[in-house]
């Protein structure tokens, strides 16, 4: 009753006191999950249902004298399964902009930024998990100088 993509093995890591994402790859047909390990531990089958967190976008919404070429990026947290490279999406004016994310950092950047015309121009950001779970989105307007 749950979709498969958001299921994955995770094992417990006693010494953070909480479960940690470790993969799966779903076999063909969608009703078996496989996952190769070279540790033991406490393992189990759970579901990523918690939806990824934006906690800042730059430019962020209301700001004013932005430059006209603008490094456009983004702090994601997530917990569960995590974001792929493509997992957070930027529009700026209704345009998507490539972006990559660096789950080290935890920061989404677009690759090539803009060059954005002075005055106002309006941002979107969502954040999409590998399990499908999405962020509330963050959007507004911006000006450029």
């Amino acid at each position: 009753a749950v979709p498969p993509e958001s299921l994955g093995v995770y094992r417990f890591d006693s010494g953070r006191g909480r479960w940690s994402f470790e993969g799966g790859d779903l076999e063909p047909g969608g009703a078996r999950m496989t996952l190769r390990f070279r540790r033991y531990g406490r393992f189990a089958l759970l579901q990523d249902a918690s939806p990824p967190a934006i906690l800042e976008v730059r430019p962020s919404p209301g700001s004013r004298g932005v430059a006209r070429r603008v490094a456009v990026q983004a702090r994601v947290e997530d917990e569960g399964e995590g974001l792929n490279y493509d997992g957070v999406v930027f529009e700026i004016d209704g345009r998507r902009l490539e972006s990559e994310f660096d789950p080290d950092r935890g920061t989404s950047k677009v690759l090539e930024p803009p060059a954005l015309a002075p005055g106002k121009h309006h941002i979107r950001v969502e954040a999409i998990d590998q399990a499908g779970n999405r962020s509330a989105v963050v959007e507004g307007d911006f000006e450029a100088r």
